[in-house]
C-alpha cells in the first residue's frame, strides 16, 4: 500500500467524523452538535489497514482538537459556524512511519429541517449531517447529487470513551460507496455534547474516533 494511497483513505475516513443537557425529546431538534462560540471537543483516534493483497499492514492514531472559532457571513446571505479542527495523524507500516499534521476547517448551520455542512462561505452546496426531527429509520443523501446514504439506526445507544460514559446516544450510519465496495461509518451524537464516537469499517481497513474531554458552554 503506498503512503500517498493510505493518506488519502485515512484522511477521507477522518473527515467523516470531524465532532446532555437538553431536556427536549429525542424526537425534537434538540442540541445534538452545540454550535456556540469557544466550545471545543478533543478526540482521539485509532485504527488498522491491510494492503488488497494482503502483504502490507499498518496502523494509525493520533488527535483532533476541534473548537468552534467565530459566527461568519455566508455569501448566501446567512450566518454560519465557523469550526476549526487541528489534526496529528501518525501512520505506521513494518517498514516506516509518518506523521500528517494539518488544520480542517467546516462551516454549521443549523435550520428547523437539517444540521448543514458547508466547506467554506461561498459554495451553496452542503452536506446534511442530521434531520429533524431526529427519527428512527430515517434515511437521506448526504447531498442532492451524491450517492452517501444517512440512515437514523439507534435513538437510545449507550457509548463509554475517555470523556464519560454517555446513555441516549443518537447513531447516525453513513454508508459511502468506495471502489467496488462500501464504507460504513456509525455516527455517536450524544444531545448537549456533539459526537462522541465515530466507528469505521470498509474493505480491508477499520478505526475509531473517541470523544477524550470536550468544553460546553
Amino acid at each position: 500500500m503506498s503512503r500517498l494511497f493510505t493518506i488519502t483513505t485515512v484522511s477521507s475516513f477522518l473527515l467523516l467524523a470531524a465532532c446532555g443537557s437538553d431536556t427536549t425529546g429525542p424526537g425534537e431538534a434538540g442540541d445534538w452538535l452545540p454550535l456556540t462560540v469557544n466550545n471545543w471537543w478533543i478526540t482521539n483516534t485509532s485504527g488498522c489497514f491491510t494492503e488488497t493483497k494482503g502483504d502490507t499492514t499498518g496502523t494509525w492514531s493520533g488527535t483532533f482538537d476541534v473548537r468552534i472559532t467565530d459566527v461568519v457571513q455566508h455569501t448566501g446571505g446567512f450566518s454560519v459556524y465557523k469550526q476549526r479542527a487541528f489534526r496529528s495523524i501518525t501512520t505506521t507500516t513494518p517498514d516506516t512511519s509518518w506523521t500528517a499534521v494539518d488544520t480542517l476547517y467546516a462551516y454549521f448551520q443549523k435550520t428547523d429541517e437539517e444540521l448543514r455542512c458547508y466547506d467554506d462561505t461561498t459554495t451553496l452546496q452542503y452536506d446534511v449531517w442530521l434531520r429533524f426531527p431526529v427519527t428512527l429509520g430515517d434515511t437521506w443523501m448526504k447531498t442532492d447529487s451524491s450517492q452517501i446514504e444517512l440512515e437514523v439506526t439507534s435513538l437510545s445507544a449507550t457509548v463509554t470513551v475517555p470523556a464519560g460514559t454517555f446513555e441516549n446516544c443518537i447513531v447516525v450510519q453513513e454508508t459511502a460507496p468506495i471502489g467496488s465496495g462500501f464504507s460504513v461509518t456509525d455516527h455517536y451524537y450524544h444531545r448537549g455534547v456533539g459526537q462522541v464516537q465515530n466507528l469505521f469499517s470498509m474493505d480491508g481497513m477499520s478505526g475509531i474516533i473517541k470523544l477524550d474531554s470536550y468544553n460546553i458552554l
